[in-house]
Parts: structure tokens; C-alpha cells; sequence
């Protein structure tokens, strides 16, 4: 497995700062609002990386690497009407260290955790899907976050 450190804190530093558990999709969506939100504040993306036009929204492939490296984490399975779902809450007694995020990094992060996490997912998807810059984004291409 292999994911960039700096993607695990940014998973991390998100999960801790939601008003509640975020599944995979709500959590992709949360770190790709948060990285254009970066681009518009400071000229670049919290985790440097490229999202994909996929399924439901920007994909980040490093994602589920990233998952299983984070060991402030602990995922809860649970099935619903589509199949199982997976959410990230902090593990009992975690205590994360963020050593590779700016403090502008920080506060972009917990201000899109803070909005976007407490809402329904279908409110965040429509957000997204409707924003520049991933509306008409083509299927497979890579997202631009400007």
C-alpha cells in the first residue's frame, strides 16, 4: 500500500473535525471541497493530488490506501438498502499528531468538515456536481481544481 503521509493527516484532521461519522464517499468529497477551496485561498491543493471524474464525483485513487494507513482511525462497517457502507470515525484513545499540514491547511479542512460534514450526502454531491470547476468534467478525466 501506498498513500502520501500528508493525505493520511488530511483524512484524518477531517474525520476528527465532522459533526458526524463520514462514509467513503462523503469523505472524498469533503477533501476534494477542501482542496479547491485551497487552490482559491492559497495557489494550491491541501494534498497535492489529482481526482478523477468518476461515479460519484471527484475520485481520489490514493483514498482507500490512505484508509488503511491511518491508524488514528476506525472504520465501522454497516449495510444499508445499497449494500455495506463503511464510516471513519477517531479511534478510542487516538491522539493525532498533524506535523505535515499548514495551519492554512488546517483551517480549510476544518471549515469544509465543519459545513459540508454536517450536511445530508445528496446535498454535498448536488454541490459538487453542479461547481466548477467538476461540472462537465468528462467520465475518467482528471479534475481541475481551479
Amino acid at each position: 500500500m501506498s498513500a502520501p503521509p500528508k493525505l493520511v493527516e488530511a483524512i484524518t484532521y477531517v474525520v476528527e473535525h465532522s459533526p458526524r461519522p463520514p462514509g467513503r464517499t462523503l469523505l472524498q468529497k469533503l477533501l476534494y471541497l477542501s482542496d479547491v477551496e485551497s487552490v482559491r485561498r492559497t495557489g494550491r491543493s491541501v494534498t497535492g493530488l489529482d481526482y478523477i471524474a468518476y461515479d460519484h464525483g471527484p475520485w481520489l485513487p490514493q483514498l482507500y490506501d490512505a484508509l488503511a494507513l491511518a491508524e488514528n482511525l476506525r472504520e465501522r462497517r454497516y449495510l444499508w438498502s445499497r449494500g455495506q457502507g463503511y464510516e471513519y470515525e477517531l479511534a478510542p484513545g487516538a491522539r493525532p499528531r498533524y506535523s505535515l499540514l499548514t495551519d492554512e491547511d488546517r483551517q480549510v479542512l476544518q471549515s469544509i468538515a465543519s459545513t459540508w460534514g454536517r450536511r445530508p450526502l445528496e446535498d454535498v454531491l448536488a454541490h459538487v456536481y453542479e461547481q466548477s470547476p467538476y461540472e462537465g468534467t468528462p467520465f475518467g478525466a482528471p479534475v481541475p481544481l481551479a
